[in-house]
Formats: structure tokens, C-alpha cells, sequence
């Protein structure tokens, strides 16, 4: 993503994005990563997102599914 002086953000390409956050993050919260997800999306991004039970760190379910993404995005090559 391009910042323009204007202020406006521009995509570049078509990004696919993976994102974890845990639910019981007291640094980031969960709303404020829902807001960010949103935002990704609403720019055209591809965005995967995923919430676990965790504080500020990714859970086995975030680990899982970037697994599961990683290989989606890349293929076997992994």
C-alpha cells in the first residue's frame, strides 16, 4: 500500500493477507484488528483473518491456519 499526498492509499498488485489476533490482546485490541482487517478489504485486499483465544501472540489456531494459507499461497513448494 502507496500513501498519496492527499492522504488516500493506493494498492499495489493484489496482495493476498493473512492476519491472527488474539482475542484477549490487552496491547492491540481485538476491535482495533477488526477495524484493520476491514480496511484491508475495503482497499480490494485479500485478506484471511482469523481470531483465537490468546493474548498478544499467535495461538495454535492462528498457527494452523497460516499453515493451511501458506500453502494455499504458495503451494507445495513449502
Amino acid at each position: 500500500m502507496v500513501p498519496t499526498p492527499e492522504g488516500e492509499t493506493h494498492v499495489l498488485g493484489s496482495p493476498k493477507v493473512f492476519v491472527a489476533h488474539g482475542t484477549k490482546d490487552d496491547v492491540i485490541t481485538v476491535d482495533r484488528a477488526r477495524q484493520s482487517v476491514k480496511l484491508l478489504r475495503e482497499l480490494g485486499l485479500d485478506v484471511t483473518y482469523i481470531e483465537d483465544e490468546v493474548a498478544h501472540k499467535v495461538g495454535i489456531l492462528g498457527t494452523r491456519a497460516l499453515k493451511t494459507w501458506l500453502y494455499g499461497a504458495l503451494g507445495e513448494s513449502l
